[in-house]
């Protein structure tokens, strides 16, 4: 009799071995695969972010080359204008010279400020007397824009921070002789609202 009750027992620890074994072998495969599968997930999840943060800041920065665009479009539809061509070469006709600046920049609300600068750096505005002429980091000479560093505009009462874009201006009648430059000031308030509703996710 206890011969057979320890046989049983044996039989029973065996099997209880066999199982404990078994469990323990599909615990481990389920684990593998379980973190198989979250480092598969892991890394699409990781490509689909870096794809969508990419496309974010494509579209961010398309929009604010918006506005560079615009600015380059405003600035090369000006510079021929014949008011601002004899502005530079003759005497000044403020009236003229102001009329033709606004039927330019009066659309564009983000552009407080379009003036004129001769080869002596003298601002031609009656509103700008004894402003300073902001330094433009001017890179190139080939007709391109040129920005300054970001500076309140003295011109306006709350004292707005605003970048300046420069344009050289060349003479249409006389060999292409250099006359000045077309400065242009963006309110960076337009700027930061693009940035500011633009979110990376």
């Amino acid at each position: 009799m206890r011969s057979v009750f320890k046989k049983y027992l044996h039989i029973t620890s065996l099997r209880r071995k066999m199982i404990l074994s078994f469990s323990a072998l599909l615990i481990s495969a389920l684990a593998i695969l379980q973190a198989a599968n979250t480092y598969q997930t892991y890394t699409v999840l990781e490509e689909n972010l870096s794809d969508s943060v990419h496309e974010s800041l494509r579209l961010g920065l398309s929009n604010i080359d918006y506005f560079f665009e615009d600015i380059n479009n405003l600035a090369s539809g000006i510079l021929p204008e014949t008011p601002i061509q004899n502005a530079l070469t003759e005497k000044i006709e403020y009236n003229s010279l102001e009329t033709t600046i606004k039927r330019y920049s009066s659309t564009r609300p983000y552009i407080p400020k379009v003036y004129l600068v001769n080869l002596d750096n003298q601002i031609l505005d009656n509103s700008l007397q004894g402003m300073v002429v902001p330094i433009i980091n001017e890179d190139t000479d080939n007709g391109s824009l040129n920005l300054s560093d970001i500076h309140d505009a003295p011109y306006i009462s709350q004292h707005i921070p605003v970048i300046s874009f420069a344009k050289n201006i060349y003479s249409l009648y006389s060999g292409n002789k250099k006359l000045g430059r077309l400065i242009i000031d963006i309110d960076t308030r337009v700027i930061n609202q693009v940035l500011y509703d633009f979110s990376l996710p």
